[in-house]
This record gives structure tokens, C-alpha cells and sequence, in this order.
């Protein structure tokens, strides 16, 4: 019996294993501040069709980027890869002055902090490196300190 062809090897993986969302947590320090403790959230990866769709609603008509459209698009972005937060919630929504899920993260996760969670959503969804992302050893849980020469 010779050595399994990666077909072969493919199909004793469960397929539910393969599709699984990635996960990460990220500090959201705005939150963090305001609630006197830090805060972290769980984004997960998304769909190259959705990535492709965010990305398309970033540009104008001419075909380029709009950095205000592509704010618009990663707050989006977020609400559809945000975990343990229901965004979509209208009693949430009505208490912060959001009138759409977009809005309330452009709300809860101001600035960069809601760049820098689109980059996240970019990385583990395998669109985007992680120096391109912006995450550094700590982001990728990574303790360099704790290795000894």
C-alpha cells in the first residue's frame, strides 16, 4: 500500500473543519476607555464574495477608491464579522443615535480602530498579509519574550 494521493487524504478531512470561520480578538480601546476595563471582540473571516463586494463598494463610479466610501465599506465590513456584539440589535442602535448597524460601529469603533479591524477581518479572511494588516507579534499572539536562547 503505497502513500495516500491528496485526494484521498482530502477526503478523511471533515469538511466542516475546512469551511470553518477563522477567528481573532482585537482590542477595541475606545470601549475600553469608556467601560474602565479592556474590551477585546471577536471578528471572523468572511467570504471572498463578500470581501470582493466590500471592496468593490469602496470605489466610485470611475472605478477608484473613495477613502469616505471605503470608510462606509469597513464599517460594514464590521458588523458582518463582529461576534458577541449584536450591532443589528435597534435597541442598541436607538440608544447610541445609530440609525443603521454601520453607523453604530462607526460609533462604538471610531477612526482607525475601525480600519484596523477591517485589516483584521482582511487578514484572517486570507486577503491580506499580516504587515500589510498592521498587526504586529502581540496582535498574532506571539511572545517572543518568553523564549529563552
Amino acid at each position: 500500500m503505497g502513500t495516500l494521493s491528496l485526494a484521498e487524504r482530502l477526503m478523511k478531512v471533515d469538511r466542516g473543519d475546512m469551511t470553518a470561520a477563522k477567528k481573532m480578538e482585537v482590542k477595541a480601546p475606545t470601549l475600553s476607555e469608556k467601560l474602565g476595563e479592556e474590551v477585546k471582540i471577536t471578528l471572523h473571516s468572511i467570504s471572498g464574495a463578500a470581501y470582493a463586494e466590500f471592496g468593490r463598494m469602496a470605489q466610485n463610479k470611475k472605478g477608484e477608491t473613495d477613502p469616505s466610501r471605503a470608510y462606509d465599506a469597513q464599517a460594514m465590513m464590521i458588523a458582518e464579522a463582529i461576534e458577541g456584539l449584536d450591532v443589528k440589535d435597534p435597541e442598541l442602535q436607538r440608544h447610541f443615535g445609530a440609525e443603521t448597524p454601520k453607523d453604530l460601529v462607526k460609533i462604538l469603533f471610531p477612526g482607525g480602530e475601525l480600519v484596523k479591524m477591517a485589516n483584521v477581518v482582511g487578514y484572517i479572511s486570507g486577503f491580506l498579509s499580516a504587515e500589510d494588516a498592521g498587526l504586529d507579534d502581540e496582535d498574532l499572539g506571539l511572545d517572543y519574550k518568553s523564549v529563552k536562547n
